[in-house]
């Protein structure tokens, strides 16, 4: 199955000679849900998406700097693709940014949250169980690092998993289209190292408390095994 991984932004510079950019980061996540998985990257923010859809099997879109809602050229054009991916039933899994995007491009919303920074592990309750949700875990920890969240879910979508701070932390779209807010293809030591920019940035009691949270055990690889799983419905 090939995995066509569209990547919305790249690591500050300063941190990528320890922890990669997004396409060696995500090259490294989609292989250890499923060696035999082959995989295409896409610089969106460059401009560059696949020419026609078929080029590959399922997609995957990455977290970003930017907000889906912002007026840029290459956002637009991703809103786009993701509208066509979704009319031809291409199986399409977006990831923070790209779980925005869905909303974005599908008839829902996405802002920046008045209840602001969600930093470090985030534990999420899973609200409906499907087939691909196997082994089933009722409770996941997630790392995350967001401002913006989807604020209401397209008109044929419905809510997997959420918590208080993020009710709509995982959404599944018809059956083809999987959003997730956290970020199951990050290392704790990249999201040390990224929070860790934004002192000053980020509340000084939020910053904190999202390092700490970092001592947490994450099910970042049980998620994996659950995107693979549902990418392999439609093979």
């Amino acid at each position: 199955m090939k995995i066509g991984v569209l990547v919305c932004d790249h690591i500050q510079e300063k941190l990528q000679a320890e922890h990669g950019d997004y396409p060696q980061m995500f090259t490294r996540f989609i292989k250890e849900m499923d060696e035999s998985f082959t995989i295409n990257l896409y610089d969106v923010t460059e401009g560059d998406l696949p020419a026609y859809i078929d080029e590959c099997d399922a997609y995957m879109a990455t977290g970003s700097q930017y907000s889906a809602y912002e007026n840029h050229a290459w956002i637009d054009q991703l809103t786009l693709f993701v509208r066509d991916l979704y009319t031809n039933k291409k199986p399409f899994v977006g990831i923070c940014f790209g779980h925005q995007v869905i909303a974005m491009a599908l008839g829902g919303n996405a802002e920046k949250s008045h209840k602001g920074w969600g930093i470090g592990v985030s534990r999420g309750m899973v609200q409906r169980e499907l087939p691909w949700m196997t082994p089933m875990k009722e409770e996941l920890n997630l790392m995350v690092t967001h401002q913006d969240q989807v604020t209401q879910l397209p008109p044929e979508g419905h809510i997997l998993m959420g918590n208080a701070f993020c009710p709509n932390a995982m959404m599944q779209i018809s059956d083809h289209f999987l959003g997730i807010q956290g970020h199951p293809e990050f290392t704790k030591s990249y999201l040390h190292d990224l929070v860790q920019t934004r002192e000053g940035v980020i509340p000084e009691h939020v910053y904190r408390a999202g390092l700490d949270s970092l001592d947490m055990k994450t099910d970042g690889q049980l998620i994996g095994q659950w995107i693979a799983k549902f990418y392999r419905q439609f093979v």
